[in-house]
């Protein structure tokens, strides 16, 4: 594990912060600071109150109108993430339903009860010509219907 280290921040009020300087090359990265390290103390402050003036200016002007475009652009994010999910959830649901039948057969299967073969024979009371009834079974697929 890589130790911390005390690196300046003239930010604010606070001079010295403890971090770790990986986790300050990757800052510098990402806002495009690279030559940072270049600079002198005095370059850094002015810079960082350019930048802070700058945006404490156009906060005051348009904080109104970057509300919106941040609502605006929640509500798409959010919707278009429910109709990801209801999809995805659908299909989830279908594939365990497929699943689980298929398990259910092969149980079933395993265990031999996957063969009834459906109705094979019944017994149907007929009458006859002297009008007493008596059982006939019927096996034949077309006898059954």
């Amino acid at each position: 594990m890589r130790s911390a280290k005390r690196l300046s921040v003239t930010a604010g009020n606070c001079r010295w912060v403890r971090t770790s300087s990986r986790k300050v090359r990757r800052l510098l990265k990402k806002t495009g600071l690279t030559d940072a390290w270049k600079l002198s103390e005095a370059d850094l402050q002015a810079k960082w109150y350019l930048e802070h003036h700058d945006y404490k200016e156009a906060k005051r002007k348009r904080a109104h109108q970057w509300r919106l475009e941040y609502l605006e652009t929640r509500l798409a994010a959010v919707q278009s993430a429910k109709k990801g999910n209801i999809k995805a959830c659908t299909r989830r649901a279908q594939v365990q339903r497929m699943a689980q039948k298929e398990e259910t057969q092969r149980r079933r299967k395993a265990q031999g009860k996957g063969f009834s073969g459906g109705l094979q024979q019944i017994k149907v009371a007929q009458a006859a010509q002297d009008g007493t009834p008596h059982w006939v079974t019927c096996q034949s697929k077309r006898l059954v219907e």
